[in-house]
């Protein structure tokens, strides 16, 4: 399941503003993403992540957080990158 895999977890507890109740709300990601909900989805299912979308979730996770906030890294993600 989608919801089973260490990149759900990592972005649950990163983007909490796109969780509920301990799951990504994947309509709402895909469209701050820019993606389909069936990409969000296949990638969370996969564990794996391209390069623009390590950009996007970078980009979608520095909006609107104040400075000294917790914030992801490349280096966070550079483990879900595709081969």
């Amino acid at each position: 399941m989608y919801y089973d895999t260490e990149l759900h977890a990592l972005l649950v507890e990163r983007l909490p503003q796109f969780a509920d109740r301990g799951r990504i709300i994947v309509a709402k990601l895909a469209k701050a993403m820019g993606y389909s909900a069936f990409a969000v989805y296949k990638t969370l299912a996969e564990n794996r992540l391209s390069p623009r979308a390590i950009n996007r979730i970078l980009e979608i996770d520095n909006e609107g957080k104040a400075p000294g906030d917790a914030r992801l890294t490349k280096n966070d993600l550079l483990k879900f990158l595709l081969n």
